[in-house]
């Protein structure tokens, strides 16, 4: 098989100008996110809510056969509630204008507190047979309601920041809700001091 020696040329020039014009732009690192106290603010908020997001969520999901009922049946009502809070949300935000990120943001975290905090009185009162099936809607309902967080700080990431770094914005905050996963297990080590306390913990973070 003939080679056509001119058109290779051309395709080597080309990406050899190519190579050329990539070396010449400048390169962004991590430490660009902290290069302006603007920059900062936004890199560690959003990254701690990431982390947040994750012990919670994954401090449940891994929790989730101390809750009553069947595991299975859990995750697919999880599954299911997930579909319509998340679909929900997006028809709200292309529909009505006031409905933007810190409404969605705020609409998603009062529910979480206000279900964790219910956990926590209820861990504290000692009735969790009698309340069993009303725990059960309440950290179902958290673990539901709590993957519109992950959407709205991963929308919010890419906004605030430009184009330049926007990719090492949204890879920091995986690397931070990494963290949160490793970290969630570890939550309710702390039933062994207070029972309440893993609740109380997530609903004050």
């Amino acid at each position: 098989m003939e080679v056509d020696e001119a058109q290779l040329n051309a395709i080597l020039e080309k990406e050899h100008q190519i190579l050329l014009e990539s070396s010449g732009k400048k390169h962004y690192h991590f430490i660009h996110l902290f290069y302006t106290w603007k920059f900062t603010s936004y890199t560690l908020v959003i990254a701690f809510s990431f982390m947040v997001t994750s012990i919670v969520n994954y401090g449940l999901l891994f929790n989730m056969e101390k809750v009553s009922g069947s595991i299975f049946w859990n995750s697919a009502y999880i599954g299911i509630l997930r579909y319509i809070i998340n679909l929900s949300a997006g028809l709200l935000d292309y529909n009505i204008k006031w409905v933007g990120r810190k409404v969605m943001h705020l609409a998603t975290f009062l529910p979480i507190i206000a279900c964790t905090t219910f956990i926590v009185f209820v861990n504290m009162t000692g009735e969790t047979y009698e309340l069993a099936a009303y725990s059960r809607i309440a950290i179902l309902g958290v673990c539901a309601v709590i993957s519109q967080i992950y959407i709205t700080n991963g929308v919010v990431s890419n906004e605030l920041f430009p184009t330049s770094i926007r990719n090492l914005s949204y890879a920091f905050s995986q690397l931070t809700s990494r963290l949160g996963v490793v970290i969630s297990p570890q939550l309710f080590y702390l039933a062994d001091i207070w029972t309440p306390l893993p609740y109380f913990t997530m609903s004050h973070s």
